[in-house]
């Protein structure tokens, strides 16, 4: 894991997706993932109502997911990561 690339405990779902935070160098870089990669990952028909547990079931491949997209600068036009 990258020590310069932190992930906060915050996560919030959307109608869509699941939205978290990475911190790198101070700068706070907002990432979303949909609920259909979510539920590839994590195998589960995802919704509303089971993302943040389907989330907290593959956090780490999420977060090492978000690591390689903002090393190979995958921003969106808002600045955020949509995996």
């Amino acid at each position: 894991m990258n020590q310069s690339l932190i992930f906060g405990d915050d996560v919030t779902v959307g109608e869509n997706t699941v939205i978290f935070t990475a911190q790198q160098q101070g700068q706070n870089i907002n990432c979303k993932i949909s609920f259909v990669a979510l539920g590839e990952l994590s195998l589960l028909q995802v919704n509303i109502h089971n993302a943040a547990m389907a989330f907290e079931q593959v956090r780490f491949d999420i977060e090492e997911l978000t690591e390689h997209a903002i090393k190979d600068e995958l921003f969106e036009d808002d600045g955020s990561i949509l995996l």
